[in-house]
C-alpha cells in the first residue's frame, strides 16, 4: 500500500482534541485476551507507592500507527497504574510498509528493549512474519498486534487479518487485538459509511482515532493464571552481596540491581564468557542518521535508513556529499536526484571510504555497509530540496545497546538497575565479575524465539 507523504497534514488533523462525543465500539474479548502481554500488565498491576516498576512500551509500524490514538491508550493506562514509571513512545515511519520496516526493526525497536510493542502494518506477509521473528529472537519484548481497521471490500486485508495475522499471533505468542471485526459491527450498528471514520480513504479522522483507541484499551487485561508460561522472559537470580560473581544464564540480555548501600562506591569489571561486553558485535546498534525529533524522519531529514555495522566500535559517523545532480522529472515540472557521491569518515577509524547512491557501499574498514536500495534521498530531494549539493552531510552514531561499557559503575546512594550487557547471542553465557555490597542480583532476559529463521 503506498502512502502519499501527507504526515504533516496528518499530525494536524489527528492532534486535534475533538469537543464531539462519539459512542464507544462494543468489544468482545477472546478467552484468552490478555494472555501474551501478561508479564507487562504484571509489571503494570505490581507497581505502587514503594515499588515503581519501570515499564516500556512501543508503538510501531507506518503512517497509520503514526497517528495519535495511542496517546489516549498511554493516558488510560497511566491513569489506571499511576505508581507504575510508564515509557511509551512511537517511532512508526510514514510511508514503510513491511517490505521496507523490516530493515529498520534492528535500529528502531531492538535497542529500546520495550517490554510490549504494538503494531500494525501493511504490506507483505512475508516481511511481516520476518519483522515479528526479529522482534521475538532478539528481546524479550511482548508483542500485540492488531488487524485492520474496515475502510472497504479489500481481499488482501481479509486474508492478512483473518488468515495470517491469527497465524503468526498462534506460531509467535502475540496478542491478537481484533480490530476489524468490531469496527464493521460499528458501521452497521450506527448506519456510518466506512469514509465517516478516515479523511483519505484509509487514514482515521477524529472519529476512527476514538474508536481504534478505546478498542485498544480493552485488551488490557490481567490475567495472572497465565504467568508461568512466560516466567522465563525476565528472571531474577539472586547475588551475594560483596561476593564475587560467577553466574551462568540463558537469554541475550543482563542487568544487575543496585540497592542502597551508603557511602558504597565502585568499578566493576564484568566478563562474559570471558570477553569484555564491548568485545560482541552484536551488543552494538547505529542511532537514525540524520535523526531529529522535530522533523519528520527520514522524509524531512534524508539519509539511509539502513546500515549494517561490521567490526562495530563506539564511533560518531559522519556522510559527506562530494558530488550532486538532477534530472526532470517525467512529467517534467520538477527535478529528480540522479547522482549522489559521498564519504564516509568515524570519529576513531578516520576516512573510510568513497561511496555513490544506488551502489552498495562498503567502507574500507568493513564497519559501515550500505545496500544499494537502503536510501531515503529521492523523496527528501523532491519535496525539500534536501542533499542538492555538495557539502550536504548524514550523520549517527555506534553505541553499544542499553548504554552498556565495559565498566559497571555502582553507586549506592540510591536503588537503580543498570544493562551490563544487551545484544549477545540469544543462548547460554557465563557472567564473572567482582563483588559489591550493593549489587544484590542480576535480572535476565531471554527472548521468545532462539533465533530468526527467514533469511533475506
Amino acid at each position: 500500500m503506498k502512502i502519499h507523504f501527507l504526515l504533516v497534514f496528518f499530525a494536524v488533523i489527528a492532534g486535534i482534541a475533538s469537543a464531539q462525543e462519539y459512542p464507544a465500539p462494543d468489544v468482545t474479548l477472546p478467552e484468552t485476551a490478555g494472555r501474551h502481554i501478561v508479564q507487562t500488565m504484571h509489571l503494570l498491576e505490581t507497581s505502587n507507592a514503594k515499588h515503581r516498576n519501570k515499564v516500556k512500551i512501543l508503538v510501531y509500524g507506518q503512517s497509520i500507527s503514526k497517528q495519535t490514538y495511542w496517546i489516549p491508550v498511554r493516558d488510560e493506562l497511566q491513569r489506571r497504574y499511576p505508581y507504575a514509571d510508564i515509557e511509551m513512545k512511537n517511532l512508526s515511519i510514514g510511508g514503510f510498509s513491511t517490505q521496507t520496516l523490516w530493515k529498520t526493526v534492528e535500529m528502531d525497536v531492538v535497542p529500546f528493549y520495550p517490554d510490549l510493542v504494538i503494531f500494525h502494518c501493511y504490506g507483505s506477509d512475508i516481511d511481516y512474519e520476518r519483522i515479528m521473528q526479529i522482534i521475538r529472537s532478539r528481546t524479550a519484548a511482548e508483542v500485540m498486534i492488531h488487524t485492520d481497521h474496515y475502510t472497504g471490500e479489500s481481499a488482501w486485508s481479509d486474508t492478512m487479518c483473518y488468515n495470517r495475522l491469527p497465524r503468526y499471533a498462534e506460531q509467535y505468542g502475540l496478542e491478537l487485538v481484533d480490530v476489524r471485526h468490531p469496527w464493521i459491527d460499528y458501521l452497521e450498528k450506527y448506519n456510518y459509511s466506512p469514509d465517516q471514520l478516515v479523511f483519505d480513504g484509509a487514514h482515521l479522522n477524529d472519529h476512527g482515532l476514538f474508536v481504534m483507541s478505546e478498542i485498544l484499551k480493552k485488551y488490557f487485561v490481567y490475567r495472572p493464571e497465565y504467568l508461568k508460561e512466560s516466567a522465563d522472559r525476565v528472571t531474577y537470580i539472586p547475588l551475594k552481596k560483596g561476593k564475587p560473581v560467577d553466574v551462568e544464564f540463558d537469554g541475550n540480555r543482563i542487568d544487575v540491581v543496585i540497592d542502597r548501600a551508603k557511602g558504597v562506591q565502585s568499578e566493576l569489571y564484568p566478563l562474559i564468557d570471558g570477553k569484555k561486553p564491548s568485545e560482541f558485535p552484536s551488543a552494538y546498534t547505529y542511532t537514525r542518521p540524520n535523526n531529529d525529533e522535530q522533523k519528520d524522519w527520514p522524509w524531512e531529514t534524508g539519509a539511509a535508513y539502513r546500515i549494517v555495522n561490521r567490526d562495530p566500535q563506539t564511533e560518531d559517523w559522519t556522510l559527506t556529499c562530494t558530488a550532486v545532480d538532477s534530472v526532470k522529472s517525467k512529467d517534467g515540472k520538477d527535478y529528480d536526484l540522479s547522482y549522489f557521491e559521498f564519504t564516509v569518515c568515524g570519529s576513531k577509524t578516520g576516512f573510510d571510504g568513497v561511496g555513490r547512491m544506488g551502489e552498495t557501499f562498503v567502507s574500507n574498514s568493513g564497519r559501515v555497509v550500505i545496500d544499494a536500495n537502503d536510501w531515503w534521498l529521492a523523496e527528501p530531494f523532491r519535496r525539500f530540496r534536501l542533499a542538492s549539493a555538495p557539502g550536504y552531510t548524514i550523520t549517527w552514531k555506534t553505541i553499544m545497546q542499553g548504554d552498556a561499557s565495559d565498566t559497571l559503575r555502582v553507586d549506592g546512594e540510591m536503588p537503580q538497575i543498570k544493562t551490563v550487557v544487551q545484544g549477545l547471542p540469544n543462548g547460554k553465557h557465563r557472567l564473572r565479575m567482582e563483588g559489591s555490597k550493593a549489587v544484590r542480583g542480576i535480572k535476565v532476559y531471554k527472548p521468545y524465539l532462539r533465533e530468526m529463521t527467514i533469511k533475506e
